[in-house]
């Protein structure tokens, strides 16, 4: 049976008890290491009313070290995490923030109060299920403060978010896990309990997932759709090992080099340039279930990384200037072995392969002189 529950101006409420002023909140209440926790949703036109004290905390750390539990906060996340907030509440956009870790701080002499909920009896839940302790509310003292032990930045940027674009977000709730601190005596072990397993995802893993970056939907196409890639790209690592010859966020990288500033479907130039290249180019054509890929990966260039994005930074320039695909042709005119003296102060240095724009960029202007391309 479905339940409707009517949007109100708030989801927490201020009440007087006994002459006392407490903060009330519907939470799901949980259990951890011997201790309860509490979830809970908050507006982001709220947030910034709850967590002011802590935004306005002391910040001397090199006066008073011992007192930090947290990081500086980076203005240039905030705005990003605002941005990206505001994106996401356009039509057929979307955005997910996780829930934020937040310590609940009081004095040794206040309590922490939750109460379970019963059901009544024509909501069509049964008896045994009409008391669920794990739902209700809990009650906290007006003066109890929240501590970010994880998430200061999403809640920054959705306050930053709510003041950007208020018609935007003023539905918009963000989930909260509240944990008793009295005293605050956890909230530095918490910081560090989250933050020092954390493994961000790597460039492949985020060029494989990412449904918001135009670059990163062509390389997903390009995947799919050029044979010598499927079964030979490395989805999540950053550098090809074993039977994989390219990884994917190399072909992320390509993809903007090739595409960037042209127009029309660029998935289908991107799938149609790299298919005219494993067609043409010599050491391409030789991969098959058999092919040794670290020889491969050691005795020539073909497959490294920076030859893929001087042929994008070339297929680009040759896109502008109307060439089409035939000068791929030429790609048996480039020595493609690891050993070629011409590389070196071209992207070789102290006999070791050096990838960056600037590289990559003499080694598209080296595969030109060795196909007499003529560059602008």
């Amino acid at each position: 049976m479905t339940i409707a529950i009517p949007v109100s101006e708030s989801l927490a409420k201020l009440v007087q008890l006994s002459g006392e002023k407490r903060i009330e909140l519907p939470v799901v209440q949980g259990w951890q290491s011997g201790n309860f926790y509490w979830m809970t949703n908050i507006r982001m036109s709220e947030l910034a009313e709850y967590f002011r004290p802590f935004f306005e905390r002391e910040r001397d750390g090199k006066k008073r070290p011992l007192t930090l539990a947290q990081r500086t906060l980076n203005p240039s996340r905030v705005k990003k995490v605002a941005q990206y907030i505001l994106k996401g509440c356009l039509p057929h956009e979307s955005y997910v923030l996780p829930p934020v870790t937040v310590t609940v701080d009081i004095s040794q002499n206040e309590t922490f109060e939750f109460c379970g909920v019963e059901f009544e009896d024509d909501v069509g839940i049964s008896s045994l299920e009409a008391f669920t302790p794990e739902f209700g509310t809990l009650s906290l003292p007006a003066s109890a403060t929240l501590w970010l032990a994880d998430g200061q930045h999403r809640i920054r940027g959705a306050i930053e978010a709510h003041l950007r674009g208020e018609p935007l977000v003023q539905q918009e709730t963000l989930g909260v896990m509240l944990i008793p601190d009295a005293d605050g005596r956890r909230r530095k072990q918490m910081f560090l309990d989250i933050n020092k397993h954390a493994a961000k995802p790597s460039q492949s893993i985020i060029a494989l997932f990412d449904s918001g970056d135009p670059y990163c939907e062509i390389a997903r196409a390009v995947l799919m759709g050029v044979p010598i890639f499927e079964g030979r790209t490395a989805l999540e690592a950053t550098n090809a090992k074993g039977d994989d010859l390219f990884t994917m966020n190399t072909l992320k990288e390509c993809s903007k080099l090739l595409c960037k500033g042209l127009e029309g479907d660029l998935s289908k130039l991107a799938v149609s340039f790299w298919k005219a290249v494993s067609k043409h180019h010599p050491d391409w054509q030789t991969v098959d279930a058999n092919t040794n890929a670290e020889t491969l990966r050691a005795e020539t260039m073909s497959f490294h990384a920076i030859s893929l994005n001087a042929l994008s930074v070339l297929g680009n320039h040759q896109h502008r200037k109307g060439c089409g695909l035939t000068w791929l042709k030429r790609l048996n005119q480039v020595n493609w072995s690891a050993y070629n003296p011409d590389l070196e102060r071209v992207c070789r240095f102290g006999g070791r392969i050096t990838k960056n724009t600037r590289t990559a960029a003499a080694l598209a202007a080296y595969f030109a002189q060795q196909m007499n391309i003529e560059l602008d």
